[in-house]
């Protein structure tokens, strides 16, 4: 298994580990493979092929000198471990480019590699030039199975010309987390928004006006900002926040790790996620996991986790004022929020449990292990 294994955090480090971690290992023998560099500090457009330059130089140089070992010792790797599949995680920019590479090392070994691609997929298609788009077209077409997380992503890459072996598997989450019941939350309001590294394509400055239009407003509720690098910290207080009187319902926190962020999950009532770009965010389903109502933008495979007035909002991109008036609805009606949250925890039970989800990639693992004659 081929992607960012921690200290990296996010989605896919958090996919891998659940796989890894599921019923799946007592069936196959799992040997990660890491592609991750050091972490960049203090960056909140994580996005966009000039995202390497924004670590810093020597984070650029230790970087590139990791990324070269991994590539060179790869062919190693595949030469004494001999896989039976190589199941490669993409996403966009750079990191579906080095996938490719890895995808390309599988099928030079002769051993079957199965692509999932995850990230803004489409937003990096949408980008390239004409040229570069034919390129991706012919990567697409180089493993033996691709994975992609949704219907809209499976349409998007039939008319891109993958269709043989294309499954559409969502991500999961593992069972040791479900909640049978709502946790219990007290207090007034809590609306929770976790950025991380891309907090600008997670929609941090719609967040922040959105704030404030509520205060104007006399709309009142806690909002919890987590994982927010400093540099997403001074854009706040240069937004006016605490000039605007609401620096005492703001609390903002940096680096959390994972059972940091479900405490906190736990705690508060309304999930905030007005991306620019998702594949299938592992976000929005730790939030259903802890019966959060859910605010989200119509990207990626979003429509099809939340049902729009049923599990939550949907609201347009870049839209801070539809985003405060989703928040003010249910910051003003408890009981609905509340409704929404337990349908969630429901929902999440019944479509994203390892138990519903993973047989479906041991399919898939056990089918490109018959064609390949192994």
């Amino acid at each position: 298994m081929v992607g960012p294994l921690p200290p990296t955090r996010g989605g896919v480090t958090t996919y891998m580990l659940n796989v890894m971690g599921s019923f799946l290992n007592e069936r196959f023998t799992f040997l990660p493979f890491t592609t991750s560099r050091p972490p960049k500090k203090n960056v909140a457009a994580n996005w966009g092929y000039t995202a390497i330059l924004r670590g810093g130089v020597m984070r650029l140089i230790s970087g590139a000198l990791i990324t070269l070992w991994h590539v060179l010792i790869f062919p190693f790797v595949m030469l004494i471990r001999r896989p039976a599949v190589v199941h490669v995680m993409a996403s966009d920019y750079l990191v579906f480019w080095e996938a490719t590479y890895y995808v390309m090392m599988a099928r030079l070994f002769r051993r079957p590699a199965l692509l999932r691609v995850g990230g803004g997929f489409d937003v990096f298609y949408a980008d390239s030039s004409p040229r570069m788009k034919r390129m991706i077209r012919g990567a697409l077409q180089l493993p033996d199975g691709v994975i992609v997380l949704s219907d809209y992503w499976r349409e998007m890459f039939a008319e891109l010309g993958r269709t043989k072996n294309l499954f559409v598997i969502y991500n999961a989450v593992g069972e040791d987390v479900l909640l049978d019941a709502p946790p219990r939350r007290e207090g007034r309001p809590i609306c929770l928004f976790l950025a991380g590294p891309e907090a600008l394509r997670k929609g941090s400055r719609e967040v922040i006006a959105a704030i404030a239009l509520l205060e104007k407003r006399g709309i009142h509720a806690e909002h919890r900002l987590l994982a927010i690098p400093p540099v997403v910290e001074e854009e706040i207080h240069r937004a006016g926040i605490s000039r605007a009187g609401i620096s005492q319902t703001v609390r903002i926190q940096g680096s959390l790790d994972r059972q940091e962020v479900v405490r906190e999950m736990r705690q508060a009532h309304i999930f905030l996620l007005p991306s620019h770009g998702e594949g299938f965010p592992n976000s929005l389903l730790e939030a259903m996991t802890a019966h959060m109502a859910a605010i989200a933008t119509r990207v990626g495979a979003v429509p099809e986790i939340i049902s729009d007035g049923v599990g939550g909002i949907l609201i347009p991109t870049g839209d801070a004022e539809a985003l405060a008036q989703a928040m003010a609805t249910l910051i003003q009606d408890p009981q609905r929020c509340e409704a929404m949250g337990r349908h969630n925890g429901k929902s999440v039970r019944e479509r994203f449990a390892n138990s519903v989800v993973l047989p479906k990639l041991e399919a898939v693992y056990r089918q490109l292990i018959e064609e390949s004659g192994r």
